[in-house]
């Protein structure tokens, strides 16, 4: 029986929210209001929505050991997050993101990234011969993979988060992908759908492919099973962190034994919740918040 039910790895970092009319245009100004800072980052946000809906999953990650870093641990805490492999490093400076917010609650984000710093390998290898389920973001392939080989040895399955940014597609090292739309049209250059989301499947002998569609939905494969569904109309505050919050909910209907299309309803109610308050992590709901949520929304 391991400990944990996930182990996310990948830093969190502060995201600084501005309120704007529109975007500038090139060499111009518009006047902004501030809206406040908060703990962010993609993996790290992924993580949070999992405590919070009740997984056990503990960060490998780095922090500082400045007031950013105050902000990040205590994030991690509020949502039931397991510190006991963040790695605390004098005058790391943490990643920063500009998120900018329009009338109609879409965003843009400038990010900066912070101290190039390794995370310490003997932690992420404990947290994974302890985790069921390792989840990340493969910036870097060659540890990825040597992440992902070790993972299998020791019987955790390995979820990947896809976005455009990841140069070198990870997929046979996965058991789970997960790509935003994006990411899908970078690495394959067509149209998601069933034909080439199963070849994929086939392929690289994966148990599911997702790929959120942003407002158009969700549209997965798991083993035989096919499903392709809309997105919930709902007003919308923000969208930051929405695919963070999919893909959090979704590795949890994975560790409940969902059927896909119960699975996405429920990752998509999960999102669409979050959109509905400020920043990444604005309103990460409860099993229970989901549960009403989808009785609501047929």
């Amino acid at each position: 029986m391991k400990k944990f039910d996930v182990a996310a790895l990948g830093s969190g970092n502060i995201d600084i929210f501005l309120s704007i009319p529109s975007l500038p245009t090139r060499g111009g100004k518009v006047v902004g209001t501030r809206l406040g800072e908060q703990a962010g980052g993609t993996v790290a946000n992924s993580a949070c929505a999992m405590g919070q809906l009740g997984l056990n999953v503990v960060s490998v990650s780095c922090v500082g050991n400045d007031h950013s870093a105050s902000i990040i641990l205590d994030g991690f805490k509020k949502y039931h997050v397991n510190c006991d492999f963040v790695q605390v490093i004098p005058e790391l400076i943490a990643n920063t993101a500009i998120i900018f917010i329009d009338e109609l609650g879409e965003k843009t984000l400038v990010y900066s990234p912070g101290s190039d710093h390794e995370w310490d390998k003997e932690k992420a290898l404990q947290a994974i011969a302890q985790s069921r389920y390792y989840y990340t973001m493969p910036a870097d392939i060659e540890k990825f993979r040597m992440l992902a080989e070790y993972s299998r040895s020791q019987m955790t399955k390995v979820v990947v988060d896809i976005e455009p940014h990841i140069i070198a597609t990870p997929e046979h090292l996965a058991d789970i992908a997960i790509f935003n739309y994006d990411g899908f049209i970078r690495g394959y250059a067509a149209e998601p759908d069933f034909t080439l989301l199963h070849d994929i499947q086939d392929e690289y002998q994966l148990e599911a492919v997702v790929v959120t569609l942003d407002v158009r939905g969700v549209i997965a494969v798991k083993g035989n099973e096919q499903v392709k569904i809309g997105s919930y109309t709902i007003p919308i505050i923000d969208t930051t962190g929405a695919g963070d919050t999919f893909n959090g909910a979704f590795v949890y209907s994975l560790i409940k034994n969902m059927p896909l299309i119960e699975a996405l309803k429920f990752a998509s109610a999960t999102a669409a919740i979050n959109i509905t308050a400020l920043g990444a992590r604005g309103h990460l709901a409860t099993p229970s918040e989901v549960n009403l949520f989808l009785s609501q929304h047929d």
